[in-house]
């Protein structure tokens, strides 16, 4: 919960901005709850059951075990009161009789358009004498808020009130087979108009979030190595970066949707509403500098490479088009491609949706108009050594139907017609993508069912996919 812009995230899929900062301020409650009592075995088994419930049970049941864990203390902040004034009537039926039913009256908010909890005094006093022990008035008025969430978010939101220590562990248990996990960065707070409290820019200073990601990593004994975020609208970006290459940090993530190019950014694509925004050409020559000291020093770029997903406004996902790469790896200075040997890996392959395209006239067309087809050609072209795909966030895998397509499309392209495997065997990767994953119900079985994907057929590009080609993006 303190990595992220949590408000300007939920605000950017659409949640009004009063229950946006009541929801993060629910959320971070149960997380400081749960950093505060590390140590205490009773709250780590009610969170481990709460867990399971989330996994495994219904989206309600899990809806409501997460309302549980909310602190009636939560209801103080005048922000999470003020947001009682956007539940449904319909929420407060779930009450039982009593004080607090009679003070959230869905007739007078009909008649008032508003429970007026946060205005009044009088009201204000009377609401907390009559939430006072009352955690299953608690608990529904935090289900209430937190309903406008969709489950996936809400779902997704829920794990990243976990302490740092316990999702790594909760990572490694899930998926044991795992020897090297890659843990990528994000600096989204310019885009999104909040701050994180765990910022990727601040010089180190032990609660950072660089600094306290590398003493994960340290902690994990190798299981965990981290890419530091990039963001060219920060004046010092190349800064932050090396320096956390100095430190520890092994690569580099880059995040076209937050709202910049790799190259060839415009005057109209800057944000106007961010304060003191960079021109599109210092934008460009920012990430021209970090090109320049990836090839010179060997270091990888994880580059997130999808359509849709998360944005800090609608359409800058068309930012993560691989055809702007492309010009990036084609770029010459003096007659000389510059960053041809460029080591780059496309975060999701150009979009899973893509590669479990049926293969008819009709799908073949579209997987060669896709971000998918565009990533092929560019792990398909030998004069661009270092250039990879990996297949994280491939949901498709979990439904029979859509991996079936997969297989099909993986034999097509990665078995040569001498049957042997082709260049582009050699440039893909397993990923996961994990706590985005989580959100999705199976995500356990994910490593397993890619196992059964590359067996058969695709059997002798397995090595190479699981392991192999990532050590070399990685060097």
């Amino acid at each position: 919960m303190r990595y992220l812009p949590v408000v300007g995230n939920l605000k950017a899929v659409g949640v009004p901005e009063s229950v946006a900062t009541a929801a993060y301020r629910l959320l971070k409650e149960i997380a400081d709850w749960q950093s505060e009592n590390q140590e205490d075995l009773a709250v780590f088994t009610r969170v481990d059951t709460v867990d399971r419930i989330v996994e495994t049970g219904s989206e309600d049941a899990g809806r409501d075990a997460i309302a549980t864990l909310v602190p009636i203390e939560s209801f103080s902040d005048p922000d999470v009161r003020g947001a009682l004034d956007e539940l449904s009537p319909a929420a407060l039926l779930r009450l039982f009789p009593g004080k607090m039913r009679r003070i959230l009256d869905p007739s007078q908010r009909a008649e008032s358009g508003s429970f007026d909890l946060v205005a009044r005094d009088e009201r204000r006093a009377a609401f907390m004498k009559a939430l006072d022990q009352d955690v299953h008035t608690a608990a529904i008025l935090a289900r209430g808020i937190l309903d406008h969430l969709d489950w996936g978010t809400l779902k997704w939101m829920y794990l990243m009130t976990h302490p740092e220590e316990r999702l790594m562990s909760k990572l490694a248990k899930t998926y044991p087979q795992v020897k090297l996990f890659v843990h990528s960065m994000m600096d989204m707070e310019i885009h999104y108009k909040d701050k994180a409290e765990y910022r990727v820019a601040d010089s180190p200073t032990g609660t950072d979030q660089v600094s306290r990601t590398l003493r994960l990593t340290e902690a994990s004994g190798g299981l965990f190595i981290a890419f530091v975020a990039w963001d060219p609208f920060r004046p010092n970006a190349l800064k932050i970066v090396t320096n956390a290459l100095e430190r520890g940090c092994q690569g580099v993530k880059f995040y076209p949707p937050n709202g910049f190019r790799p190259i060839g950014n415009l005057p109209s694509d800057i944000d106007p509403d961010i304060s003191k925004p960079p021109t599109a050409d210092e934008v460009n020559q920012r990430n021209l500098a970090l090109y320049r000291h990836c090839v010179d020093k060997h270091v990888p770029i994880f580059a997130h490479c999808m359509p849709g997903d998360m944005q800090a406004k609608p359409g800058y996902d068309r930012f993560a088009d691989p055809g702007l790469w492309r010009r990036v790896l084609e770029y010459e200075i003096g007659g000389k491609r510059r960053f041809a040997n460029l080591r780059l890996c496309f975060a999701h392959a150009g979009g899973a949706e893509a590669w479990a395209l049926p293969g008819n006239p009709a799908g073949e067309d579209q997987f060669k108009r896709s971000y998918a087809g565009a990533v092929y050609d560019l792990c398909s072209d030998p004069r661009f050594p270092n250039v990879y795909a990996d297949f994280g966030m491939f949901t498709v895998v979990l439904d029979d139907y859509k991996r079936a397509h997969l297989r099909d499309r993986l034999e097509h392209l990665l078995i040569g017609s001498d049957g042997k495997p082709t260049l582009f065997a050699s440039r893909i990767a397993y990923g996961s993508d994990w706590s985005m994953l989580y959100r999705r119900q199976g995500h356990e079985k994910y490593l397993e069912l890619f196992g059964e994907l590359f067996t058969g057929k695709l059997a002798p590009c397995a090595s190479g996919f699981f392991a192999a080609n990532a050590a070399r993006f990685l060097g």
